[in-house]
């Protein structure tokens, strides 16, 4: 249902770094040389692994080559290869890709000294796992450096190159690590965190993890693997519980088979033929068809490989077996949709979910004509106009009440939200706001968003300052809550949740439509006794 739950998610590199002072600082590795501007510095497209690129493409990753004399960090580096931009691209296309993609962005105070011990953020972006960069342009540090954050952005493998298996590459590694490579190389990247942050004045044990939509998937999946113990404190989940079961590495063997026969590829030899295939057979950066697409996408998702990733990642919150850190999670009024920026400076929305009413409906048996009659009273009476959502309710919105009520009732700190604002020139263009629509108030670039930037206005850019500032407390405290805010209840038996309306934020209770999915959504997924 969800196959197309992806297209908002960021797709623009940053361009050259802005005039500012030089700065130097010493990793592991060897000497960086960043950008200081004002109160900030950026030291960009920093190596955390080698460059997966020949017989270590479709392995886990290796560590980075050290470096003699200093390294400049001045300029991001290449997106990893991906499929063309989307036509939904929040502010301008990805730039320039390349195989040799592992690198991290590090956005610190300049004035910050290495033992200050700063509260670390590292934001996974979206994109489907199958496009999108650590270097997109509404992905900016700087809020949170002003709120004495140290910020990253990482890359990691994308699509084909990320997640892909055939039975040749599976048999070379005997430590069982396959298939998952761009969950491996997030580890990885999260690792150099640990070993490398307190350089920029980061404290390696205040980190919080966060991403969007296959960022927050990547999240929860950190949440679930025992490899990833240790290496963060808190975490963020924007629209990232999205009910997709987790394929087994057999099922995603069979088309990572197909794919190599397409090209003629079988049999002994196969996997070091797989290696040969250039970059854009694998991974095309150039338009393609619809088909191609969807096989692509049906590759690019985290697997059940045995070893990294042992069970459906909603199963392990069923059991209560995840990670048990402070939790900030939540979802969009209408996830069902995204934005779409039209030429001329038009914007319109685009689905991402079938919208049949008859299944949507019908996948919730005795309970449709009760979902049916509330929906169609929220929207005068017409079912058919409701139906997006009703099934991001039913998705999205039951999944994440899911996994917040798994973990609140684990003994871990849960604050949960919904997030139904949307920017003042946007409000006649769509019923709710859509998958993304977040991004640009946690980033603080309203301003900077296609079409409509220069309209939005004071009251929505306040409510950005608020987003970041819960954000930001959260990432030092494991609470959102400070001076200044309206109190943001934690999850608890009433299903509290705080509501980021164009009015502002707002506590509120779970409604029975709600729970009822919820239940829907609990049936489908606690396969294993908590």
């Amino acid at each position: 249902m969800l196959r197309y739950l992806l297209l908002l998610l960021g797709l623009a590199v940053a361009g050259p770094a802005s005039a500012g002072s030089a700065m130097t600082i010493a990793v592991g590795d060897g000497q960086l040389r960043g950008s200081a501007d004002g109160s900030v510095a950026v030291f960009r497209s920093i190596p955390y692994a080698a460059p997966p690129v020949g017989d270590l493409r479709w392995r886990a990753p290796r560590p980075p080559a050290k470096w003699s004399g200093v390294r400049d960090a001045t300029q991001f580096g290449p997106a990893c290869p991906q499929s063309p931009d989307s036509p939904v691209m929040m502010v301008g296309p990805v730039g320039a890709s390349s195989e040799d993609c592992l690198t991290l962005n590090v956005w610190k105070p300049a004035d910050a000294k290495a033992d200050v011990r700063l509260p670390v953020m590292v934001w996974i972006h979206g994109g489907g796992f199958f496009t999108g960069s650590g270097s997109e342009k509404q992905f900016d540090g700087a809020p949170y450096v002003a709120r004495g954050v140290v910020f990253v952005t990482i890359n990691y493998r994308l699509g084909r190159l990320g997640f892909f298996a055939h039975p040749a590459l599976n048999a070379e590694d005997p430590s069982g690590m396959r298939g998952n490579y761009g969950l491996m190389d997030i580890l990885a990247a999260l690792r150099w965190v640990r070993a490398d942050i307190a350089a920029f004045g980061g404290d390696p044990g205040n980190v919080t993890v966060f991403g969007e939509s296959a960022g927050g998937i990547s999240v929860l999946a950190l949440m679930a693997l025992p490899l990833a113990d240790g290496l963060f404190q808190k975490a963020i989940v924007e629209s990232g519980a999205i009910p997709r079961p987790v394929a087994p590495i057999a099922a995603v063997e069979a088309l990572g088979m197909d794919f190599a026969k397409s090209h003629g590829i079988d049999g002994p030899g196969a996997a070091a033929a797989l290696r040969a295939l250039t970059a854009e057979t694998v991974a095309p950066s150039k338009p393609v068809s619809p088909d191609e697409l969807g096989r692509i996408q049906a590759m690019a998702a985290p697997m059940i490989d045995g070893k990294l990733l042992t069970e459906d990642i909603f199963a392990t919150f069923a059991r209560r077996a995840q990670a048990k850190v402070p939790l900030l999670i939540g979802s969009n009024g209408l996830e069902a949709v995204v934005w779409l920026f039209l030429p001329g400076g038009k914007m319109g929305t685009v689905p991402i979910m079938p919208a049949d009413p008859a299944k949507v409906l019908g996948a919730l048996g005795a309970d449709k004509d009760r979902v049916s009659a509330d929906y169609a009273a929220r929207f005068g009476g017409d079912v058919g106009r409701a139906v997006p959502a009703i099934l991001t309710d039913m998705t999205v919105t039951a999944a994440t009440d899911f996994i917040a009520d798994q973990a609140g009732t684990s003994g871990q700190p849960v604050f949960r939200y919904r997030f139904e604002a949307v920017p003042t020139p946007l409000r006649g263009v769509t019923a709710g706001a859509p998958h993304g629509a977040e991004i640009p108030y946690v980033f603080g670039v309203l301003g900077r968003l296609r079409n409509v930037g220069r309209q939005t206005t004071d009251a929505d850019r306040a409510l950005s300052k608020t987003v970041i500032d819960y954000w930001t407390s959260f990432a030092k405290t494991g609470d959102p809550n400070g001076p200044g805010r309206p109190n943001w209840p934690k999850r608890d038996a009433s299903g509290a949740l705080l509501a980021f309306t164009d009015a502002g934020p707002v506590a509120r209770t779970a409604d029975p439509t709600a729970a009822l999915f919820e239940r829907h959504i609990a049936d489908a997924f606690a396969k294993s006794p908590p």
